[in-house]
């Protein structure tokens, strides 16, 4: 009697690991029998995360291989009164999964297809998004930090990308910019126990009705072992055009950054804000060099009609940091880049 019971019971889970795989990796011939379950585990799983937020989550389709190329189409996340938040028509994602094994999880792509966001700020300074996820929290004591992430395991993005994204604005301080459209971003990144690793390689996008365009903005962020690097950073519009290098340490490392504008078209920042005031071109070449207790800082500022040259130095061991230093004008005029009447 025993045996024929375990007979039965290891037959049984042999025909549930089976039905488990078949869901898991779905190959064609078996769609019409597995798709059925999916749905159910799609809508079981979206109530289960629905509870958790201050309004809904739904998912229209779950397909392709869990193990390797799962595709998920038509979300959409809903505030409380049934009004959607944010929507997608697909996420593709192809992974190999066995690299767990090697204590890696290798992503050999992500794409996030038509992204649309809505972002409303009400009367209590919140946004629709914060909204639905607040939460009632406690305080936490603060946990001491040390050098590297502590990740259990190594994380590789080969490939990120957006397409054809729309992000919807209804912010106080962005009256110039209701809709930011053609939102399109590619990335690479890596991520272990030592730190991260991340290149931005595109992101472009158009906002309107101020008419301002992201032509390009790209570059590469690395944090380790407590210390910052950010190089070859540029930014492009059609009049502004900016570029930053800069490594900022975590201890007793030498700073060594450069911003570069040259230039940034104030006029353009005013479309963006809605502030008819700001006008005009600046010009400016800043850098920061040395220790922390002596970072050396020089630069100059200039506008069409007037230059301030800077050169100073900061020590920011000490508590407050102090600074030292000369600013040496030449018929600057403020009015140039600020269209605003004198006190």
């Amino acid at each position: 009697m025993f045996r024929k019971l375990i007979k039965y019971l290891g037959g049984f889970l042999l025909v549930a690991l089976l039905l488990l795989m078949l869901v898991v990796i779905s190959p064609g011939f078996t769609q019409p029998v597995t798709e059925p379950i999916r749905a159910v585990l799609v809508q079981v799983t979206t109530k289960v995360i629905s509870k958790s937020l201050k309004g809904s989550l739904e998912i229209g389709e779950l397909s392709g291989s869990l193990l390797k190329d799962p595709r998920v189409r038509d979300v959409r996340l809903k505030d409380v009164q049934g009004n959607i938040v944010a929507q997608f028509d697909a996420l593709k994602l192809r992974y190999d999964v066995w690299q767990l094994l090697k204590g890696r999880l290798r992503v050999r792509a992500i794409e996030l297809v038509a992204p649309r966001l809505s972002l409303v700020q009400g009367a209590d300074g919140q946004t629709n998004l914060s909204k639905i996820f607040s939460q009632e929290t406690t305080p936490v004591e603060p946990e001491e930090t040390s050098a590297g992430t502590g990740l259990p395991l190594a994380i590789s993005l080969e490939r990120v990308e957006l397409q054809d994204g729309h992000l919807h604005m209804e912010l106080p301080g962005w009256a110039g910019t209701r809709d930011i459209s053609d939102l399109s971003l590619r990335l690479q990144g890596e991520l272990d126990a030592q730190g991260l690793r991340l290149e931005l390689q595109q992101l472009v996008a158009h906002a309107s009705p101020s008419d301002v365009s992201l032509e390009l903005f790209q570059g590469r962020l690395s944090m380790e072992d407590g210390r910052l690097a950010l190089e070859d950073w540029k930014l492009h519009t059609k009049s502004s055009r900016i570029s930053l290098n800069a490594v900022i340490p975590g201890s007793t490392q030498a700073v060594n950054g450069e911003l570069q504008l040259q230039p940034l078209d104030v006029a353009e920042i005013g479309k963006l804000l809605g502030d008819e005031a700001l006008h005009g071109v600046l010009h400016s070449s800043l850098k920061a060099q040395g220790p922390p207790e002596a970072i050396e800082i020089t630069g100059n500022l200039s506008t069409d009609e007037g230059t301030v040259a800077i050169d100073g130095q900061v020590d920011s061991v000490s508590a407050p940091a102090r600074y030292r230093g000369t600013l040496s004008i030449k018929a600057l005029n403020l009015a140039s880049l600020i269209d605003k009447p004198a006190f």
